[in-house]
């Protein structure tokens, strides 16, 4: 992600590899805590007895319900959370399939008291999470949606609100910036409604991380400190921690570096204090930014290799990918062209692979930089293509006035002249519109190829 408000802490990403803390908060109970050894053994609950107690269910009760449709739903839940062995070789996905499965079961029952205790159920992953935020830390989103969908508004409204802010979330990480901001705003009016703060102040932390995604960086400023201010308003630490990250890597997107990195320091303190290793990863991921913004490359390097570490360490591959990334920034700032390559497509390959789209086109953008310094021209023209479609598509402006103006320099340095100086205007008006930095750089292109 970031973290976006997803109702446990999330990341989502950003233009130049930075990185945004998605906030997240649950209304679900914590009812059990799974050990990871029994995914490993391919049992993720041993007895009817301990299945039972997650979901209510006494098998031998079940004998006794007449609708035999019921007690076949009944019986095929339990089946699969107590006799189901997956391969040892499945994914962490397959793995899951024991949850997945009975909980459709449950839906299937309109069970949504027992259907809600199922999501809730915290797993003993690096990240020890409830069953519903791991599916997203794993990066399977679209499976996320299905179970959502299911159980949005058949309860109560805490769980509601749940939802709603988790779906924003996914659909943000996935690059629909509009539906995701839909659902925030329901979620935030709901919250505003029954006076709940901590929801409403992490909602106003992720539609900050919409704005910026879009380069509406002063919108997400406000949004940032509206947050903020209530963070500290209801004491809640995590939150703080989450949104002065957010807000440093807002004013690094300004050039306020001074400004930035004192905040992102603020967060990686706060956030150890705590022991919440999102906010860590994400401040070490953009502190190595700042750094190298600031040409200190040893440092940057050094953050961004902390930050890949402690994001395979609870398995959030999202952040992994980021971090990649900006792995290859980095090694690209020093000319280290074959090994920008590598971390390059390595991100990618992340991206792809767990339907990042904003992070596809981010990890395109500068693949095909790196390509046209390998000379390989034509790669690089039809890699910043699809980098610039996929910006349009997911309404990345700030992405797409990089990309347009990337491919600007390319046509200059092609000796293509007019199709260099339409790319850099269209770059220039949007970076203007925007208020963004890359104005200038866009500005000074324009002035070389009026020159030639």
């Amino acid at each position: 992600m970031p973290k976006w408000s997803q109702l446990e802490v999330k990341e989502l990403k950003i233009l130049g590899g930075s990185k945004l803390v998605i906030s997240t908060y649950s209304v679900l109970e914590n009812l059990s805590l799974l050990s990871e050894k029994h995914l490993e053994e391919n049992h993720i609950i041993h007895s009817k007895e301990v299945a039972s107690v997650i979901l209510g269910i006494d098998p031998a009760a079940l004998k006794s319900i007449k609708s035999y449709w019921k007690r076949l739903h009944y019986r095929t839940a339990l089946n699969w959370l107590t006799k189901y062995k997956p391969k040892k070789d499945s994914s962490n996905l397959g793995k899951m399939k024991v949850f997945i499965e009975a909980f459709h079961h449950l839906c299937d029952l309109e069970d949504w008291e027992k259907a809600r205790n199922l999501l809730a159920i915290r797993l003993d992953t690096p990240t020890q999470q409830q069953l519903h935020l791991q599916l997203n830390t794993w990066g399977y989103y679209q499976r996320q949606i299905e179970i959502y969908q299911r159980v949005l508004f058949k309860l109560d409204v805490d769980l509601d609100m749940t939802i709603l802010g988790d779906l924003g979330t996914v659909y943000c990480l996935l690059g629909n910036y509009t539906k995701g901001t839909e659902y925030y705003r329901n979620c935030l009016a709901i919250a505003r409604n029954v006076g709940n703060q901590n929801v409403a102040g992490n909602i106003l932390n992720n539609l900050g991380n919409v704005a910026y995604c879009q380069g509406k960086l002063h919108v997400a400023e406000e949004y940032y400190l509206q947050s903020l201010a209530t963070a500290r308003k209801i004491s809640d630490k995590k939150m703080k921690a989450t949104v002065i990250g957010n807000l440093g890597n807002n004013y690094n997107a300004q050039d306020r570096f001074d400004r930035g990195s004192e905040c992102l320091h603020q967060q990686l303190i706060l956030a150890r204090e705590i022991d919440d290793r999102y906010a860590e990863e994400n401040a070490l991921g953009n502190l190595g930014i700042a750094y190298r913004c600031l040409g200190h490359h040893a440092q940057a390097i050094e953050y961004q290799k902390q930050n890949l570490s402690l994001a395979k360490a609870i398995e959030h591959r999202q952040s992994e990918g980021e971090a990649l990334l900006n792995l290859g920034i980095a090694y690209d700032s020093l000319d280290d062209r074959d090994r920008a390559l590598d971390y390059y497509q390595k991100s990618l390959a992340i991206a792809r692979e767990i339907g990042d789209r904003p992070g596809e086109g981010l990890a395109l953008a500068n693949l095909g930089i790196s390509l046209f310094k390998l000379e390989q021209d034509k790669e690089a023209l039809t890699t910043l293509q699809i980098a610039l479609a996929i910006a349009q598509q997911t309404t990345q402006q700030n992405l797409e006035a990089l990309v347009l103006r990337n491919l600007a320099e390319v046509y200059w340095l092609l000796e293509q002249l007019e199709l260099a100086r339409e790319h850099c205007d269209r770059a220039l008006t949007l970076a203007t519109e925007l208020g963004i930095p890359l104005a200038k750089e866009c500005q000074t292109l324009k002035e070389k190829l009026e020159d030639e």
